[in-house]
């Protein structure tokens, strides 16, 4: 039983929002950008993560295709993020964007 006490005292002193966003992932539109950007590796995927990205936290997007947010569903948007990022060619992440899209 001493055992257990140990690290839950330690685990009480960290604040929750250390936990909370590495837990459950990005929960604004800024935390997912930086969260996903960074795995980014061509333009494609860079723009797809900034659209996804928007339409998942503020539903809005911000350029003249404001309807883009209404092709996809969560569970699109949630699969282009997960796997966008990691694609290596402009090509591949547009066959990426078109496969998460078929997904229904």
């Amino acid at each position: 039983m001493k055992q257990l006490i140990f690290p839950l005292i330690i685990l009480c002193l960290f604040p929750s929002a250390v936990f909370a966003w590495s837990l459950f992932g990005p929960n604004n539109y800024n935390d997912c950008l930086l969260y996903y950007q960074k795995k980014a590796k061509t333009k494609v995927a860079a723009y797809a993560i900034n659209w996804a990205c928007q339409c998942k936290f503020d539903g809005d997007y911000f350029t003249s295709h404001a309807d883009i947010c209404m092709q996809y569903s969560e569970k699109n948007i949630d699969c282009i993020l997960k796997n966008v990022p990691d694609a290596q060619t402009d090509n591949a992440a547009r066959s990426i964007i078109r496969a998460c899209n078929a997904q229904e």
